[in-house]
This record gives structure tokens, sequence and C-alpha cells, in this order.
């Protein structure tokens, strides 16, 4: 099934993007991309050989652009050495650290994944054991409760306490 699938992908893969949004009457924003938001692109340099113009070694120049093209892109780069993974996000949307939160994330979720073969898809972490405890204490609110009360006895004690309040 997943391979018919991706099949019939590929059959697609040139089908112009504006053809796509014109046939989808989406409604069209300059400062929006019109089907998605966030974006995985795979970049895949093994078999390239690398550059060489006469003997001459060429790198990559990375460059940074001031405005994200998505809300949300990650980038994975294949090349001999290994992964090289790069995530661009909209400042306005996100601050540095949740950016960084989420990249922490990725990496944790793709180690599971690498380290955790037998694992099933409900058994994998995103989050570390740091972060559980930090969201286990923020999640303790319990409260002891009179259970002789009645709701009238509680609403009566909050108009006590705070007269003024809007019930």
């Amino acid at each position: 099934e997943v391979k018919t699938t991706l099949l019939q992908a590929y059959e697609n893969q040139e089908y112009a993007f504006d053809r796509l949004v014109e046939k989808l009457e989406v409604r069209r924003d300059a400062s929006r991309n019109p089907l998605f938001d966030a974006l995985f692109a795979m970049q895949d340099n093994t078999t390239s050989g690398g550059w060489n113009l006469v003997e001459e070694e060429v790198t990559p120049l990375e460059i940074e652009f001031p405005v994200a093209k998505f809300d949300l892109s990650i980038e994975a780069v294949v090349n001999k050495v290994g992964i090289v993974f790069s995530l661009e996000y909209a400042s306005q949307l996100f601050d540095r650290t949740t950016a960084q939160r989420m990249g922490d994330h990725w990496l944790k979720l793709l180690r599971e994944i690498a380290f955790g073969m037998e694992l099933t898809i409900g058994a994998i972490e995103m989050i570390s054991e740091p972060e559980r405890e930090e969201l286990h204490r923020f999640n303790r609110t319990e409260v002891p409760l009179d259970i002789e009360k009645t709701a009238a006895d509680w609403f009566e004690e909050q108009v006590a306490e705070r007269p003024e309040a809007t019930a």
C-alpha cells in the first residue's frame, strides 16, 4: 500500500505548485504560504562527491536569511560524515528558547528511534527526564477538599473573601 501510494505521488511530483494552489481555490496572502506553514526538507549530498574545481576544494557557504520562509522548517543534509540538521523559525512566532527546545526534542526523538528499534510508537519519548519532572511539578495542583461543604457553601465563602470580584 505504501509502495503504491509513493509511486502515485512520484507520478505527480512535477505538478506545478501554482496550478495546485489555483485548483484548490486557496485564498492567497502574500505574507503566508498558501498550503503549509511547516516544512521538512532532506538533501542527499552523499553521491555528489563534493565539488572540485581544478583540485581546489569548495565548501558550501552558510548564509543567514533575515526572514524565515515558513513558520518552522527543518532541513536535513546527508553527507559522507552523517546528517546535519538546521532549524529555521519565524521569530515573530517563536523565541530562541522555544526553537532550541523544539530542536532538542527533534534530536531526542531521532535518538529514540535510532537506538530503540524495538520500541513501539507509543513508547518513544520526545522530552527529557528533567522536562518530564518539571511538567509533573507544574501539574501538581491538588488541593484538599472539604467534602462536607456544598457548592452554595463554597460560593458564600468566596463572596466573603472577595466581595468586589465578579462571580
